[in-house]
């Protein structure tokens, strides 16, 4: 499905306004939106919060600025942290905690939370700029979704209107980009087409408010692809005008003459050079997509169903791709374990090699010690659910989940074409927490002190024998140790540094759980 454009409304230039036949607007369909059609009946497997009836459209002031500060030049906000004894080392207190994206940009680090943007001197930790989530017709706004490239100093967040008390009621449909130089919002664009929206909200009675884990956005060169539900759209990085828009997944409309953008769910999207890999999952049938797209056309040029029983995942919740090169995705099923499998495809989409994790979880929740640490980590259910796996030199990285007493699971790396372990190391009385990246020949690891009951370190590992290289004192943040709030974290690597990033509302004495701190 192409994009039907919508004729030009009033407001400022790039920016999405309240459109005739939109529920709410009081005015006759206009040109495009297209009949509303009449309710469906379809069994969902995912939860929808709907609120008001009519839909809250987008509208923002153009030119919005940071507030308060000048972009880059205002002194260090009340709690942001100053550099601790060891040069790199800082934490920061007063930015919003469910954090969904991270940029590094010529000696800073952005942040993107629920409510706001924040820029920190990557040195010191000092808050250079900070733009809130703004209003929309006089409500409020959250971010929602964030890509996790940077193309100059632009990056596209998902932004929506919030319609209820939870995280994850939110009206997020539309995407927005962010100048990360000057802390500025620049232009607003909607994801899905107005008849989609509607489709969607009479489908389900009630404002569109995804529970889905935001939109899944992404940029490449000069070209933002960012999905919502079903709907794939290409904006331009420099004006957000609308490139292309395909509708994609297994799941059909009713009538089986169309695809279903309501149906399906881009769980997420990867680029590799002119192309782009799609992770879909669909309601019925409920089974996984893969699906390469023309970058600069949106055209599929190949699709492959997985079935479930090639992959060891007969109801696929999800996927998230780890690595382009080779293609590697990490796809679950949630009931009744939330089992893993890593699965490995060739160049035709073909599946050359299944990676069994195991069950995250046993019957009663608890831990299970002997199984590759892969499900999706963080905790905010508006931000793309991250995995705690590496790719690199042909290797899957990984922690094995820790057993109950603590601390002695190693760090794994399994050959991608055969299946078989390379090597396993472990750190005698540390728990090895997530590998964070490859640096040349070194892999990056996070760890926890006192067998997982203590404090986060950094180690780093040889890529090619898994001998650790180093491994880094306990990173003290407050009075309570951080063993508990780790799993809230993200961490991001950044040269001689390892930037952890809160995803979620820890709890936590005092200090002891910051919005962002450092390791090395």
């Amino acid at each position: 499905m192409t994009w039907n454009p919508q004729p030009p409304q009033p407001g400022p230039p790039g920016w999405p306004q309240a459109q005739p036949g939109w529920p709410g607007s009081g005015g006759p369909a206009g040109p495009g939106g297209g009949p509303v059609p009449p309710p469906r009946r379809r069994r969902r497997t995912w939860v929808i919060a709907a609120a008001a009836a009519a839909a809250v459209v987008l509208v923002v002031a153009a030119g919005l600025v940071l507030t308060g500060l000048g972009g880059g030049s205002a002194p260090a906000a009340p709690g942001s942290a100053v550099p601790k004894t060891r040069p790199g080392e800082w934490q920061a207190g007063n930015a919003q905690n469910l954090a969904l994206g991270t940029w590094t940009y010529r000696g800073s680090f952005v942040v993107a939370a629920d409510t706001e943007v924040t820029g920190y001197d990557s040195r010191t930790g000092h808050q250079l700029w900070q733009v809130k989530a703004p209003l929309s017709q006089g409500q409020q706004t959250a971010f929602c979704g964030a890509s996790r490239e940077i193309s100059g100093s632009t990056v596209v967040v998902g932004i929506g209107v919030v319609t209820g008390k939870s995280a994850t009621a939110i009206d997020c449909h539309s995407v927005a980009a962010v100048d990360v130089a000057r802390g500025r919002i620049g232009w607003v664009q909607p994801v899905p087409s107005l008849a989609q929206l509607g489709q969607y909200e009479h489908d389900n009675q009630g404002t569109a408010a995804l529970d889905q884990g935001g939109l899944v956005v992404s940029i490449a060169g000069q070209r933002v692809l960012a999905s919502w539900l079903g709907v794939v759209t290409g904006f331009s990085v420099a004006d957000g005008s609308r490139q292309w828009s395909q509708v994609v997944g297994p799941d059909r409309t009713l009538d089986g003459r169309a695809i279903d953008p309501i149906g399906n769910t881009v769980t997420d999207i990867a680029v590799s050079g002119p192309d782009a890999y799609l992770a879909v999952t669909g309601v019925e049938p409920q089974v996984l997509q893969v699906i390469r797209v023309d970058l600069a056309t949106g055209r599929p040029l190949r699709t492959a169903t997985l079935p479930g029983r090639v992959i060891r995942v007969t109801r696929p919740a999800g996927a998230t791709i780890i690595s382009t090169s080779p293609l590697v995705l990490a796809t679950d099923e949630l009931v009744p374990t939330e089992s893993v499998s890593i699965v490995v495809l060739g160049a035709g989409l073909n599946v050359t090699r299944v990676i069994d994790a195991g069950s995250q979880i046993d019957g009663e929740g608890a831990v299970i010690g002997r199984t590759l640490n892969a499900a999706g980590s963080g905790g905010n259910p508006s931000a793309l659910q991250r995995r705690p796996l590496v790719v690199a030199g042909g290797l899957l990285i990984g922690a094995t989940l820790a057993p109950s007493s603590g601390g002695g699971n190693p760090l794994v790396a399994i050959d991608l074409r055969t299946g078989k372990t390379r090597w396993a190391t472990a750190v005698r009385g540390d728990d090895i927490f997530v590998p964070v990246a490859v640096t040349g020949s070194a892999v990056e690891v996070i760890g926890v002190s006192q067998g997982g009951t203590g404090n986060p370190l950094l180690m780093r590992f040889s890529l090619a024998t898994g001998k650790v290289s180093s491994v880094g004192a306990p990173r003290v943040l407050g009075a309570a140790p951080m063993s508990d709030e780790m799993q809230y974290y993200q961490f991001v690597a950044g040269g001689p540094v390892v930037f952890a990033v809160n995803w979620a509302q820890a709890q936590a004495a005092s200090g002891s759980a910051p919005a962002v701190f450092t390791l090395r």
